[in-house]
């Protein structure tokens, strides 16, 4: 398949069928909910020029045109179509702005992007992403190493090529360097094809049971090749085919006609609807059923059945659970990896930072503990007699995992 079609495939199913819909609904809400932190490297928690740089790179994270976790759903087109691309735009950080006036010769006025900064270092702006139709090829060094993108413009005009080194390279897989790496969607196109097929031919079956398709007899003098009908026979011929449609598509409530019989007593003309009688040999609502599970499998992610379907346990559902969210965690630790790979040291460099104490993009769990387990698991330890308190880390942690306040230190 080439990648035009390629492409125009994935954003039908993406947009199109309710069950793959619901799988990436499902990934985003997933990944968005999850809270990110920025943490000095291992074993430089006291290192004074690692905190530092922890807390710019938290700044910058804050000070992004738009929500981080808005750029995480842009990220994530990754997972349908396989990989995305986004250019690394950067700002000076000098304070406030006025934003993008219209001027009134209707021109839009630009100047300086705004900062909540003012320390003049070099911070984030946007992660633009660019649109996957619009890939014109890539340029690889002579290693085979993904130097660029050079991007087909949508309405035309030169190509950009954005470079890897100021840009943000997602891919599902990196299985033998492909850049476009894989879409989680292709192991489910084969069942969405069928299932869309029977819909389609489902609609049609439904249409001719309810609406009937009009058939009218004629005289077979009627049905002669057009350049041998007289010209009267012709226009009644018309008129007969113009009626036959305006029925099918609903323009008529009624008709009226003339009762005309032969010398044998038999009708000459006859209208009626022809619908398909009889029941169905097959179970198309069960056909329905097992394509939605085969590409909800796919992804991972048939959670999104249970409650659809009259089989399974609360054991079976908390397995699918956890295997989807597994699977959104490994999305995270995708993201987590360009941006501690290429991101964060990057911007380390530009401003003249350390890029050895960089610090690490983390982010949180996916799913909330089961606390019932937990205090199952902590009794289990001090039953056995592991010595678990006083432990103020231990104790920072169980309260935390419950959403509950440390203790409050007294004011000296």
């Amino acid at each position: 398949m080439d990648p035009t079609r390629r492409n125009l495939t994935y954003r039908e199913m993406s947009d199109n069928s309710p069950v793959i819909g619901g799988v990436l609904l499902l990934l985003d809400l997933l990944v968005k909910q999850v809270e990110w932190d920025i943490r000095t490297p291992e074993g430089m928690e006291e290192d004074p020029v690692a905190v530092e740089q922890a807390a710019f790179v938290d700044s910058c994270f804050l000070d992004l045109g738009r929500p981080f976790k808005d750029a995480v759903s842009d990220f994530l087109s990754f997972v349908p179509f396989g990989w995305s691309y986004h250019n690394v735009v950067f700002k000076r950080r000098n304070g406030f702005q006025p934003e993008p006036n219209i001027g009134a010769d209707g021109k839009v006025i630009e100047g300086p992007v705004s900062s909540l900064f003012s320390d003049g270092k070099v911070g984030w702006d946007k992660f633009a992403g660019r649109a996957q139709s619009t890939l014109d090829r890539w340029i690889f060094s002579s290693r085979g190493d993904i130097v660029a993108m050079v991007q087909r413009p949508p309405n035309g005009g030169t190509s950009v090529t954005i470079p890897l080194s100021r840009a943000l390279h997602f891919r599902t897989s990196g299985r033998h360097n492909n850049p476009e790496g894989r879409s989680v969607l292709r192991t489910a196109y084969r069942p969405w094809y069928f299932h869309k097929t029977i819909e389609e031919i489902m609609a049609i079956g439904i249409d001719r049971d309810l609406a009937g398709t009009p058939v009218l007899e004629v005289p077979g003098e009627y049905m002669k090749a057009r350049a041998n009908l007289p010209a009267n026979l012709a226009r009644e011929r018309d008129q007969w085919e113009k009626l036959v449609r305006n029925i099918r598509r609903g323009a008529k409530d009624g008709i009226l006609m003339p009762l005309v019989r032969d010398r044998n007593g038999k009708e000459r003309f006859k209208l009626s609807l022809l619908t398909t009688g009889g029941r169905r040999q097959f179970d198309i609502k069960g056909l329905l059923e097992y394509y939605d599970q085969r590409m909800a499998m796919a992804a991972l992610s048939d959670v999104i059945l249970l409650g659809h379907e009259t089989v399974g346990s609360f054991a079976l559902a908390d397995s699918k659970t956890n295997l989807t969210a597994m699977f959104g965690s490994s999305l995270t630790d995708i993201i987590t990896g360009q941006f501690n790979r290429r991101a964060i040291p990057a911007l380390m460099r530009i401003n003249g930072m350390d890029p050895e104490r960089a610090p690490l993009l983390v982010p949180g769990d996916m799913e909330s503990l089961n606390l019932e387990e937990l205090a199952i698991y902590v009794q289990a330890l001090s039953g056995a007699g592991m010595p678990l308190f006083p432990n103020e880390a231990l104790e920072g942690h169980l309260l935390a995992a419950a959403g509950l306040p440390g203790e409050s230190q007294e004011l000296e």
